[in-house]
């Protein structure tokens, strides 16, 4: 994993020079993460919303629940365990918090975004109208900022080592 992790930071820093003076590494660390996890969501809610469910309304047990909402659900755990590994061992490489701490912080992030997306989704497509992977668009990329502002300052918060404990 190790060496996965190096190839991925090499790829990054070979394309952050143009922008040393706008963004630290980290900042831009997570933009390319970010940007690439993104994408991968959007992907994944395409094929769900367009191959998957097809526009068909999804009934399970009492629960009816609309093809844009289904195609939210299904890819969340692999969009939930390759966004946690990239931003603990890419992005936030300075945070000295323990895994276990981490990552129930990051549940806690995506549990809040997640809540977050689905809001705004739903008013995006069911009160403005707006096509559903559109809506998609505008969702992340409104959440993104939420998302790097909690992660810096809560999720992978460095800790030092003169300051109490959390």
């Amino acid at each position: 994993m190790k060496k996965t992790i190096g190839l991925i930071q090499q790829f990054i820093h070979f394309f952050y020079p143009p922008f040393k003076k706008i963004l630290t590494f980290e900042q831009f660390r997570y933009i390319a993460c970010g940007g690439f996890m993104a994408m991968f969501d959007v992907f994944m809610f395409y094929v769900c919303y367009n191959f998957i469910f097809k526009g068909l309304f999804i009934d399970i047990g009492p629960w009816h629940m609309s093809p844009h909402v289904a195609s939210m659900w299904l890819p969340v755990p692999l969009v939930l365990c390759m966004s946690f590994l990239l931003s603990r061992f890419v992005v936030f490489t300075e945070t000295n918090l323990k895994k276990t701490t981490s990552m129930f912080r990051y549940l806690l992030l995506a549990i809040s975004c997640f809540l977050l997306n689905f809001g705004l989704i739903k008013l995006f497509v069911e009160v403005c109208h707006m096509h559903p992977v559109v809506s998609k668009i505008a969702c992340t990329a409104l959440v993104a900022v939420y998302s790097y502002l909690t992660q810096k300052y809560f999720t992978f918060k460095t800790r030092h080592p003169d300051i109490l404990p959390y």
